[in-house]
């Protein structure tokens, strides 16, 4: 099944991004259009990327992803405090860490299995900055303690 990529920008300053299903090139295109977007702004954040319903991306994406993190690097290095990516592909997982070899990812990044994890993660990150205030509106959303709900 197709899914364009979405960016659930509601508890800024921590993103939620999906990318599901067979990306066309034009879903990839648009999926770092919208990270591009987010970086060219003035506020730190932190990004949880969905890619557990992701089918295998395909080889121009992989090399257009390694492309876009060597020219995004120093903005991410000053914008994004971190990135968790949740996979449960074996494959995909193996994918990133290719990619990571040939173009290391600028930042802290954790890869977790479930979007709470990946959002327990990013709250740590967001404790370790100066961007405590609006943890609240987080942990109201996904709970206060290690088991971290998705609902809601």
């Amino acid at each position: 099944m197709h899914e364009s990529p979405t960016t659930d920008d509601s508890l800024w300053p921590l993103l939620i991004s999906r990318l599901s299903g067979r990306a066309t090139d034009a879903d990839f295109e648009a999926f770092l259009a919208q990270a591009s977007a987010f970086l060219e702004g003035e506020e730190r954040y932190v990004l949880v990327v969905d890619l557990s319903r992701l089918d295998v991306p395909t080889a121009a994406q992989r090399w257009r992803l390694a492309e876009w993190l060597e020219t995004h690097a120093a903005s991410m290095q000053k914008r994004l405090l971190g990135c968790a990516f949740v996979i449960t592909s074996p494959f995909l997982r193996m994918t990133l860490s290719v990619i990571h070899h040939v173009r290391p990812i600028p930042v802290p990044f954790v890869v977790v299995s479930d979007v709470a994890s990946g959002v327990e993660w990013s709250v740590a990150r967001l404790e370790e900055s100066e961007l405590q205030a609006p943890l609240g509106r987080i942990r109201q959303r996904f709970g206060r303690h290690s088991k971290w709900s998705t609902t809601g």
